[in-house]
């Protein structure tokens, strides 16, 4: 076989009469199945930001790098992980109200985190007295992070949680009771930042990676980032990278792992200053 392998290669029909098998391989390794793609189609209603349940060889990845940036031990980790998972009355509440709101034909209602579990992990993880989310979309990761939040604070530790976008008719997840009305702010990030006046400790980024804007938000935050403060971006991009050089801080990426979707998952930048 070996032989016959290498006398075709070796021909000059080699790269044709190895196609079929090349296809093959571009169509089966590393790549979701054309029955994934077709299931999205016909099962979802949504057309990006995907929702979707993370795999458990995923929420093992996902409690360690929590806690290898935190400082938490991994099991604690993956308890809040757990947390989420387990929630029925926020699932509910997803579905619900996704059901009866305005852009039900392109949400889904079934309320999987999918990269927002790495935000509820770390806001339950550090105990943020502010949490600043720019870019809000749909209002699931709002959602999401005031739950961590309520918990929080029912264990003893202040936390608020700020939302900003600049077209608040489309978060129509962030609602009463789960997201205080007063705490959605419309604007540019920038400035509203800039204006806060309060140490930021753990901020999501989920507006644009727009290099300009992310250069121009990314300055405000110099600023306004607690020493200790956590960044979490939806991109890992070059000015995220840059930010964390300029500010003395580590840059990783994490890359969540759909569970029965053909996303291939978010990838997450993560700027955080190290523990000692």
């Amino acid at each position: 076989m070996a032989n016959l392998k290498r006398k075709i290669k070796d021909s000059g029909l080699g790269r044709w009469l190895l196609m079929p098998s090349r296809l093959r391989t571009a169509f089966t390794n590393g790549q979701p199945s054309l029955g994934a793609r077709l299931s999205w189609l016909f099962r979802s209603r949504e057309t990006a930001n995907f929702t979707y349940e993370t795999t458990e060889l995923g929420k093992r990845h996902l409690a360690d790098f929590v806690a290898l940036v935190t400082g938490i031990e991994a099991p604690a980790a993956r308890g809040f992980i757990d947390e989420l998972a387990s929630d029925q009355e926020f699932s509910r509440f997803v579905r619900e109200r996704t059901e009866a709101g305005p852009w039900k034909h392109s949400s889904d209602p079934l309320g999987r985190p999918a990269k927002r579990y790495l935000y509820y992990a770390f806001a339950r993880a550090l105990k943020p007295r502010l949490i600043l989310e720019a870019g809000m979309d749909k209002g699931l990761g709002t959602c999401i992070l005031n739950l961590a939040a309520r918990r929080n604070v029912a264990e003893g530790h202040p936390c608020e949680v700020v939302g900003l976008d600049q077209d608040l008719d489309r978060v129509f997840l962030a609602v009463e009771p789960w997201v205080p009305r007063e705490s959605l702010q419309i604007g540019d990030s920038p400035t509203l930042i800039t204006g806060l006046g309060r140490p930021i400790d753990l901020f999501i980024h989920d507006t644009t990676n727009d290099p300009d804007h992310e250069r121009q938000q990314f300055a405000a935050l110099e600023g306004a980032l607690a020493s200790d403060g956590v960044v979490i971006s939806a991109w890992h991009t070059e000015a995220l990278r840059e930010f964390a050089d300029r500010t003395g801080r580590m840059c990783l990426m994490f890359q969540d792992s759909p569970q029965g979707h053909w996303y291939p998952g978010s990838k997450l930048g993560v700027v955080f200053a190290r523990r000692r």
